[in-house]
């Protein structure tokens, strides 16, 4: 159903959340989101569909199922807010 980069660029971004605590400086964990949605909009998945492909990744991501929820939920919300915020930066000026 979604492109390999798409399903590639999505495990990366969340084995970059999963690596550093939600306070921490996300520089790599939003440059990996930023290249993640840029390829979504190339080749035309919308941001609700973006963020449907990240929460089933991230609900089938391995380590995520090893964790407390109360620990990764936090983690989704900063990676789903940085997909729907770089998302629509990219497409500013279009």
């Amino acid at each position: 159903m979604y492109s390999p980069p798409l399903v590639s660029g999505t495990t990366h971004a969340i084995r970059l959340a999963l690596g550093a605590p939600v306070e921490a400086d996300a520089t790599d964990l939003r440059s990996a989101v930023q290249v993640l949605c840029a390829d979504a909009r190339r080749l035309g998945v919308r941001p609700e569909e973006l963020v449907v492909l990240v929460k089933m990744t991230w609900r089938s991501h391995p380590d995520v199922c090893a964790m407390p929820r109360h620990r990764v939920s936090p983690m989704l919300d900063q990676v789903v807010a940085m997909c729907i915020e770089e998302y629509f930066r990219s497409s500013v000026g279009r």
